[in-house]
């Protein structure tokens, strides 16, 4: 059965002001960014200019392997963002989740030199 915050317990991760994502998240949007979205894009710009490069792929090897590492990748980032819908659902609420998203600013707790420093250098960044 499970538990934690799928029963609308606190996550075990806490957020600080210089880290907001928790190492598993933090690897996922490495991977993202450094392997999917390369992916997607090569293969597409690959896939998208096949009558110049055609000729010298004859039985078209080439083009289906280019072709399904075009739908994989693809496939990937919608499981990414299906992963994601349902994470806005669980724990705290969907509003609780998708607010910092829209205004850009979230509640963290912050220790007095983070304060200190957010209130001299950065009082922007501040809501009370």
């Amino acid at each position: 059965m499970p538990g934690g915050v799928f029963r609308g317990e606190e996550h075990p991760y806490r957020k600080i002001f210089t880290r907001k994502h928790n190492p598993l998240q933090a690897l996922s949007y490495l991977a993202l960014k450094v392997v999917l979205f390369p992916a997607i894009w090569s293969t597409g710009l690959i896939y998208l200019l096949h009558a110049l490069w055609g000729h010298w792929d004859p039985g078209g090897f080439w083009m289906t392997i280019v072709a399904n590492l075009h739908i994989l990748a693809g496939f990937a980032i919608f499981t990414f963002v299906i992963i994601h819908v349902y994470l806005l659902t669980i724990g705290h609420g969907f509003l609780r989740h998708v607010r910092p998203m829209v205004t850009g600013f979230d509640r963290i707790v912050l220790t007095p030199e983070q304060e200190a420093y957010l209130r001299a250098d950065e009082p922007e960044r501040l809501r009370e």
